[in-house]
């Protein structure tokens, strides 16, 4: 009899060591896979990454669980795994007692997933206030399991009446097709196939890795349950096979090396349980305190010297490479620079212009009829375009809004701002921030800015304000179509534009229709069903409205007395790259190539195409520079003023787009995530987050898809220290969210001396 219980135990130890690691290693892989669909640029081979990741947790939990199981067995007197037993549970059962189980099932479901939504919105207090990941990991858990608890143990009415209700469509014919627990559990995979459908942009953006994961690591859970557990040497060999398993792709994971560095983008593609656990591993081996680990492909070659990392500046010809990438830099790289932010005023021109400033929400320069995209939906700004100057080489300074318009208000990259924390994003600019408009209005200008979403409203970012003596804000409130703006947007623009005035205008128009979702307007062509087909409809309804607003610019002003500037905040991106993400965490050039389209009837160079390189930065230094304001020290751009009035090509040879988080200031996390290097036919981004770099020559190959870098170890070695170099003047420069931390961390200092001083 003790050698059956024994048997017994060591059976049911197995079976709950099989089941648990079944489902982590599939949870664990599922993640693998949706981050490799997900990127777009992340080899196959890597998705066991995030499974190796998760090795150590998956072999506790096994164990935790094995352990649990056979205690849940003894005390509540389970019976063995077989495939009838697992039949019936879910199906042939009497339909009372399905109707029971189905019942308590939803009930604690619903329960479940109340408590983890309730849960969610003080883990977000927690991961804004507590700086430390590991500390702020386990404070969230423990919160969700405080709240799941607390709701389960009040769900008991609910699981009543699903119970009782179920109940009664027991008594029913053909029952069991309706309350047996595969059926009930179908209908939220059901109404999530529908909200796709409805809602198509609005889903994408949900964090599908979690649902991926959980399908997966279920799926292989009862596999385990229906065809493993059941036959004992067939488990036993599992359970070898994948102890095995997790324990090599752990190794390798862990200690990856630098030639599959790849399977790094993995981990850091999504958020993810594999990616919040890498976090809290790496922050907690970076030995030398330099941002960068040995660990999961970091690339720190010196993990114990800070001045050798993949962010540090390679010093050329020194014999040592300090960035760990392609060695140590043998070339000359002084001819890059990003040209001039101010010069001569050319002639022709009035003292002080009115100025337009016209902007859309998410569009490409390759999604207009100028910029050579092979739908008319651009007709009237391809009119206007031809007797203006065209940047047909521009590119924004971020790819979302919140980190690009720093560059249009106020000339500066994003970190480069000081910004106010704040419990939500975007933060609003310090007070004391010089803009655009606070420049034009302390130079005589009177400033209005029309707005045409809340996004841009008061309550949530009225922080960029700065220097406009009117904001309208009841234009979009005022909409028929909340989903279409631009033409009481445009009205409101052109009564600002025909307003009687003793001083000149500078007016910003800010259109959104065009950022998703994408909806179909009234009165205009059907392109197609698709986001790109609805994208267009709506480009093509907004020209309508542009049209109208350049036409009054055009009859209130003469020639000489007016600039009017067109151009983007950020593209949107329709290719394969980009099929749920359209813009946003990523520095892609499809993403970052914007309109940039300046027209100065007066000026000698009107109607030229200027191929060179312009960045988004430019438009302040080149809108102060025509306004007869004096050059702006802190302005990171070029003055545009010599191609717009003679065109020629702006002096750089070299610009930068970042891509830059404030909040992981505080959060003890580098804020520079990404930063991408751009020359005349070259796009080199380094992700140092992932540790992985791309080389893309990027006027053949706009959607770069062919990866140069290995090919051309060269020019890769002179972008990384290009990059490193900017990197190191931006953090020289930083201002963003980097004061508060620094006056949250006195305060800490303060209060432990305190307390040491209370101790002593």
């Amino acid at each position: 009899m003790p050698e059956r219980d024994a048997m017994r135990a060591r059976a049911t130890l197995r079976s709950g060591w099989l089941v648990a690691m079944l489902f982590w290693a599939g949870w664990f892989l599922g993640e693998g896979i949706y981050a490799v669909l997900a990127s777009g640029d992340t080899p196959w081979w890597g998705v066991g990454a995030a499974w190796g990741a998760g090795a150590p947790l998956v072999l506790v939990i096994a164990l935790v669980s094995s352990v649990a199981w056979l205690a849940w067995t003894r005390i509540a007197k389970v019976p063995s795994w077989t495939p009838s037993s697992v039949r019936a549970w879910l199906w042939s059962d009497p339909p009372e007692v399905l109707a029971r189980r189905t019942g308590t099932l939803l009930g604690a479901g619903a329960a479940i997933a109340t408590g983890v939504v309730i849960a969610s919105l003080g883990m977000e207090a927690v991961w804004e206030k507590v700086h430390t990941p590991l500390l702020a990991a386990m404070l969230s858990a423990l919160i969700t399991l405080v709240f799941v608890a607390v709701a389960i143990l009040g769900a008991a009415p609910l699981v009543w009446g699903l119970r009782s209700l179920l109940l009664l469509v027991a008594k029913l014919p053909y029952a069991r097709a309706v309350i047996a627990p595969p059926v009930v559990a179908a209908l939220p995979v059901g109404a999530v196939a529908v909200a796709a459908a409805l809602y198509p942009e609005n889903m994408a953006a949900l964090p599908y890795a979690f649902v991926v994961a959980a399908a997966v690591g279920t799926f292989a859970a009862l596999l385990g349950i229906l065809f493993v557990a059941p036959r004992a040497k067939l488990a036993f060999r599992t359970v070898l096979v994948l102890n095995a398993l997790t324990i090599l792709l752990g190794l390798f994971t862990w200690f990856l090396p630098p030639s599959f560095a790849a399977a790094r983008r993995v981990l850091f593609t999504e958020t993810s349980v594999a990616s919040l656990w890498a976090g809290i591993i790496e922050s907690h081996t970076d030995f030398d305190e330099d941002g960068a680990t040995e660990l999961f492909g970091g690339g720190d070659c010196a993990p114990h010297d800070p001045k050798i990392h993949p962010r540090a500046l390679d010093i050329p010809n020194n014999g040592v490479d300090e960035d760990c990438r392609f060695g140590d830099l043998r070339a000359d790289v002084r001819a890059y620079s990003t040209g001039p932010s101010a010069v001569p005023r050319p002639a022709g021109i009035a003292d002080r212009p009115n100025i337009v400033l016209i902007t859309v929400d998410a569009l490409s320069h390759a999604h207009t009829g100028f910029g050579g995209y092979g739908r008319p939906v651009t007709p009237n700004l391809d009119a206007w375009a031809k007797g203006a100057t065209v940047f047909e080489s521009a590119f924004s300074a971020s790819s979302s809004t919140r980190l690009s318009f720093p560059a249009l208000v106020a000339g500066a990259f994003v970190s480069s701002v000081r910004l106010l924390p704040s419990r939500g994003i975007p933060h609003d600019f310090d007070p004391s921030t010089r803009t655009l408009a606070v420049a034009l209005r302390e130079h005589g200008y009177e400033t209005v800015h029309v707005i045409a979403d809340d996004y841009f409203d008061k309550g949530r970012w009225g922080g960029y304000w700065m220097g406009f003596d009117s904001v309208d804000t009841n234009a979009y409130r005022a909409a028929a179509d909340p989903d279409h703006t631009s033409p009481e947007v445009t009205d409101a623009a052109i009564a600002a534009v025909e307003a009687p005035r003793k001083a000149p205008l500078f007016l910003w128009v800010h259109y959104y229709d065009v950022h998703g979702p994408y909806v179909q307007p009234a009165n205009v062509r059907v392109y197609g069903r698709a986001s790109v087909d609805r994208y267009d409809a709506e480009l093509t309804f907004l020209d309508r409205q542009i049209g109208r607003l350049l036409a009054a610019v055009r009859e209130r002003w003469p020639a000489t007395g007016r600039v009017v500037a067109f151009t983007a905040d950020h593209g949107e991106a329709f290719d394969r790259k980009h099929g749920s993400m359209h813009h946003d965490f990523t520095l892609d050039s499809a993403v970052l190539h914007i309109p940039l389209v300046v027209e100065a009837p007066w000026a000698e160079g009107h109607g030229a195409r200027i191929d060179g390189l312009a960045s988004q930065l430019d438009v302040v230094p080149t809108l102060l520079n025509l306004a007869n304001v004096g050059p702006w020290s802190k302005a990171m751009g070029e003055s545009l003023v010599p191609s717009i009035s003679k065109g020629v090509a702006p002096a750089k040879t070299v610009l930068y787009s970042l891509f830059y988080i404030p909040e992981d200031r505080l959060k003890r996390r580098d804020p520079f995530r990404m930063i991408n290097v751009r020359t005349d036919d070259l796009a080199f981004t380094i992700d140092y987050e992932k540790n992985t770099t791309r080389l893309h020559a990027w006027r053949k190959d706009p959607l770069e898809e062919q990866e140069l870098s290995r090919a051309n170890t060269d020019d890769a070695a002179i972008m990384t220290y290009l990059a490193a170099r900017e990197l190191k003047w931006l953090r020289s420069h930083e201002q963003a969210l980097k004061k508060s931390a620094k006056r949250k961390s006195k305060k800490s200092k303060k209060k432990a001396t305190a307390a040491t001083s209370k101790a002593q």
